[in-house]
């Protein structure tokens, strides 16, 4: 048989002890496939992610290559190594099983063909779940308590910071590099009243480079310069992304201060002078993707807070503090967001509004519609339904007479069950596929459309017209530089059309 080696590790296991390493795993993965005389014909290794979720680099590749036919089998050293939720294994059990690739663990050998092989599948994958939730709580104990004792619990490292010494003695540094660039900019800033634009080219000019090797964004300095940070204040475990199970967030001070309180506080108000109105939220209906610069790029909202405007700009048109001599700007003008917006909306609701090219649209559409009969797809679709409803009530049923509770069950039967909604969403869908409707029905959805239009989206605001041209999967394109010439295309769906049918329209 032809199998492959999977190894993997977390990033909260390798910070744990007594965890197999990646060339552990593999040595032991490849004595175990030699002694039942397979032959190994890949590896695959995961290292840094998380087996919580089904998705990872190396394991998306190997399930690509099992579907090629690559491989017959799948070795890994035990049940924690492919899967750190009882949810996610099942899953990848169950897309093996589809392929049919047989997965075979060197610890805990076990017989997914059998019920009894299922069974203990899943009450290893249990234990598997069980065994990350004790690391990652005993990691988040030991950070917060290295925290409160003024250590560095992990995480990245601040500007003008560097970490000294490692594992239990780490603590947080002054970097005396960052700190001379980083006062230069306090002095232009709070002395100068130099905005950060100008501050960025000037840090530029001088060489200054950020972490990744690229000169510094304006947007970057105004995130560093407003962290209480640069004065010695660290926070942990109170970021957006912490879900307070552990506690509090425990905050601590270094010895060392970037800025003095005095410092700190004189650049706050230099920001305060300057800061923008309260904040508004804006909704530009042409971003996100849907309105197409002459240059090939996309525009994207942007506020002008001293001059009050709402704008679209070319993502080409980017500034930065050192330009690219391989990404030149283009020559796309900003575009005033209320003349762009009234123009393309005047269109869709002129069309919307209008019951006679409705028709018309709707009559090109049927004409050139040959809605093929759903036939033997639409029997294999029922037939694979009724064998997924079956299925699931044969493991409920057996589950149940073994007294397992009510978690496990719904572990064992979550992989059929996203099979099955998955088959009737199709099967629905060429249901109605065989049903093709009327023109007589068509002309009347048109009709309802265009009075319902003519009711609703004159003088719509920016939210409406933003799901409105969503829904019509409106896309604008600029003929030239300046926007002086634009083109709308976009779909009118209709409630009675087949599943992926529509009709299109340009103006």
């Amino acid at each position: 048989m032809r199998v492959v080696l999977y190894a993997r590790v977390s990033t909260e296991e390798q910070a744990a002890e007594g965890t197999t390493s990646i060339p552990e795993q593999l040595r032991r993965n490849r004595e175990y496939a030699e002694r039942k005389g397979w032959t190994v014909v890949g590896v695959y290794v995961d290292e840094g992610f998380t087996g919580t979720v089904a998705s990872r680099p190396d394991w998306d590749r190997l399930m690509a290559d099992a579907a090629r036919d690559r491989f017959d089998g799948v070795v890994v050293l035990n049940w924690k190594r492919y899967a750190r939720r009882a949810l996610a294994g099942l899953q990848i059990s169950a897309d093996l099983e589809r392929l049919g690739v047989v997965l075979a663990t060197v610890e805990g050998e076990v017989d997914a063909a059998t019920k009894e092989g299922r069974l203990f599948r899943t009450q290893m994958l249990g234990f598997a779940e069980f065994d990350r939730d004790s690391i990652v709580e005993q990691l988040a104990h030991g950070q917060r308590g290295k925290a409160r004792r003024g250590g560095w619990p992990g995480g990245v490292v601040p500007y003008g910071w560097q970490i000294e010494g490692t594992g239990r003695t780490s603590r947080p540094v002054l970097d005396e590099d960052e700190v001379a660039w980083m006062r230069r900019a306090w002095e232009w800033r709070v002395t100068e009243r130099a905005g950060w634009p100008t501050v960025a080219k000037r840090l530029a000019a001088m060489g200054v480079v950020g972490r990744q090797g690229k000169p510094l964004s304006h947007h970057t300095l105004r995130d560093v310069f407003k962290s209480r940070n640069l004065v010695g204040e660290f926070r942990w475990g109170g970021g957006r992304r912490a879900s307070g199970k552990y506690g509090e967030p425990i905050v601590w001070q270094a010895e060392e201060q970037v800025l003095t309180e005095d410092e700190f506080a004189r650049l706050q108000a230099v920001r305060s002078e300057v800061a923008r109105a309260a904040p508004r939220e804006f909704v530009y209906p042409l971003g996100g993707g849907l309105f197409t610069s002459a240059c090939g790029q996309t525009y994207g909202g942007w506020y002008r807070s001293d001059r009050a405007a709402r704008r679209y700009r070319c993502h080409s048109r980017r500034w930065s503090p050192v330009p690219d001599p391989e990404r030149p700007r283009c020559d796309c003008a900003h575009l005033a967001a209320d003349e762009m917006e009234a123009r393309v909306w005047g269109e869709v609701v002129s069309l919307l509004g209008d019951p006679d090219r409705l028709q018309a649209l709707a009559e090109r559409w049927l004409a050139g519609l040959a809605a093929p009969s759903a036939g033997d797809e639409l029997r294999q679709v029922q037939a694979q339904v009724a064998k997924l409803e079956t299925s699931l009530t044969t493991v409920v049923v057996d589950y149940a007479r073994q007294g397992f509770p009510a978690e496990v069950v719904r572990a064992a039967t979550s992989a059929i069950e996203s099979d099955l909604r998955v088959a009737r969403e199709r099967l629905a869908e060429l249901q109605v596929m065989d049903a093709p409707p009327e023109l007589g029905e068509v002309d009347r959805s048109a009709c309802h459309l265009a009075a319902f239009a003519r009711a609703r989206l004159e003088g719509a605001d920016e939210r409406l017209q933003a799901r409105t041209l969503k829904l019509l999967r409106v896309r604008v394109e600029a003929a030239d530089t300046g926007g002086r010439s634009l083109v709308v295309r976009g779909s009118v769906p209709l409630p009675a059309a087949p599943a992926g049918s529509q009709m299109g329209g340009e103006s």
